[in-house]
Parts: structure tokens; C-alpha cells; sequence
């Protein structure tokens, strides 16, 4: 009876150790197939622009002449680089030219080609053409490029950008002119400053104001700056503070003159300035 029971036993341990090697055999089978099927994973693809050139020229006729350079770095495979542009209110937009240039410095022009509306989201001519998508105001440059370095050369005009106003200097050469019993420079630097704020006034209420309130840019060669800096000369250092102060409250807030966003200066020679 001892015997009989100890052989089953046995028989049951071997069954058991039995199972658990199948189920060990499948677990590495499965491992295996899953290892061998799995996908590889996708090169991941990006793009930079490292550097954004622009170089802008105003034309006697107000249009403005834009060669902007963008220089990209591509991993992965791209078949084409857009430029969206931003004509002025009244004017519109002219396309030159696209060229690319590779990492061996070598510059190729593209061919323009007529522009397809299903561009926009797929497909496209070969490589070395560009479009103009003129309802989106949008440049389509074809290239292929992989993982590698390359500048895109837009080149445009924009037209009826630039208006010139002249300047008059209503009140301070009319009313004041050369004509004073002292030397301009002695007069006293807040009426100097007032006859030149006024004519700026002057000028905001009947030449540019209207357009710079509608949106367009104005760029001046001498503003307030130039007050500040003019008569400033002519008063001691501890007096600057309160002159500044004075002088740009007036201009800009009693008489509602625009502030501008961006002061240039230009750092030249007496000999050429």
C-alpha cells in the first residue's frame, strides 16, 4: 500500500515538473517571435531654423525689396520649405526668386512653376521648383533635403510699402527761422523744445498720423530723441533728469504724440555724419 502511494507520488511530481518546462519553453518561444516581429523604430524626423537673414532696400517708388535668407537643419527627409509674406495694407506682394543653397556653399536657382491647390496639404512638383500660392500669400520651395544643412533665399518686393513724407518744420522755420538776435543755440532749451514738438505735432495731425493709426510703421530720422539729445547740451548734467521728464511728458502724453517702439542710434564719424 506504501509502495503503490509513493509511485504515485512520483508519477504526479513528474507530470507537474513536466508542465512547468512547457510552460518555460513557451514563455522563451514567445519572447523570441515577439523579439523577431517587433518594429523598428521610426528615425524620428525635425527641423531648426538656426538663422533668419533679412536684408531690406527702399525703392524711390515706395516698394520695398525683401532677400531673406533662412538656414535649416534637417534631420530626417523633408521635400519642401514654405514662407508665408505680409504685404502692407494697399499693396501686394511680387516673388523674385527662390534659390537654396547646400552645406558646400553651392547655390541653385528654382524653377517657378504654376500653383495647385491640393499643394497645400500633399504632393507637389519635383525637387528644384517653387510656387506661389497667391491666395495665401504663401512661397512653396521645393527641395529635398535629408538630414542635412541648407538656406532657403527668398527673394521680394513689396509694393506701396514705404510712403516719404517731407519735412516742413511748420512752426520753428516759418515763425523762428535763422533770424533771432542770439545764436539758436542759446536759446533756452525748453522753447527750443517746444517750437520742435509742436511742428512734430503738426505733421502727426496733417501727414502721418492717419496712416500710422491704421497699422502702418513709420520711421523717422530725428524725433524726440533728437530734442532731448539737442538741448540737453545745453544745460548741466544735474538738470538732465528733470529736462527728460518734462520733455517727454509734453510730447508724448499732453500732446498725444506716439511713442516709438525703437530708438537707432549710429555710431559715426563727425566727419560723415
Amino acid at each position: 500500500m506504501t509502495k503503490c502511494a509513493r509511485q504515485n507520488e512520483n508519477e504526479t511530481v513528474a507530470q507537474s515538473n513536466c508542465l512547468i518546462l512547457s510552460l518555460v519553453v513557451a514563455c522563451v518561444f514567445w519572447l523570441v517571435m515577439c523579439a523577431g516581429i517587433a518594429p523598428t523604430a521610426a528615425h524620428a524626423k525635425s527641423h531648426e531654423c538656426m538663422s533668419d537673414t533679412i536684408n531690406a532696400t527702399v525703392a524711390t517708388d515706395g516698394s520695398l525689396r525683401v532677400i531673406d535668407a533662412r538656414t535649416y537643419s534637417f534631420e530626417g527627409r523633408y521635400t519642401l520649405t514654405a514662407a508665408v509674406l505680409d504685404p502692407p495694407p494697399g499693396g501686394m506682394v511680387i516673388v523674385n526668386g527662390v534659390s537654396v543653397i547646400d552645406e558646400n556653399g553651392v547655390t541653385t536657382q528654382l524653377v517657378e512653376v504654376p500653383f495647385q491647390g491640393s499643394w497645400r496639404t500633399a504632393g507637389g512638383p519635383a525637387s528644384g521648383h517653387y510656387s506661389v500660392d497667391v491666395a495665401e500669400n504663401t512661397v512653396y520651395a521645393f527641395s529635398t533635403t535629408e538630414d542635412a544643412k541648407k538656406t532657403f533665399v527668398f527673394d521680394f518686393t513689396y509694393t506701396n510699402a514705404v510712403t516719404q513724407y517731407d519735412d516742413v518744420s511748420v512752426l520753428y522755420w516759418q515763425f523762428v527761422g535763422p533770424n533771432w538776435d542770439v545764436d539758436t543755440e542759446d536759446v533756452n532749451a525748453y522753447a527750443a523744445s517746444a517750437f520742435y514738438a509742436v511742428d512734430r505735432y503738426a505733421s502727426y495731425k496733417t501727414s502721418w498720423g492717419s496712416f500710422y493709426e491704421q497699422g502702418g510703421v513709420i520711421i523717422a530720422d530725428r524725433y524726440t530723441t533728437s530734442n532731448a539729445v539737442h538741448q540737453c547740451s545745453k544745460l548741466p548734467p544735474e538738470q538732465w533728469e528733470s529736462f527728460l521728464g518734462w520733455l517727454f511728458d509734453f510730447e508724448f502724453h499732453l500732446l498725444g504724440l506716439p511713442a516709438p517702439d525703437s530708438v537707432i542710434y549710429l555710431q559715426v564719424v563727425p566727419s560723415s555724419a
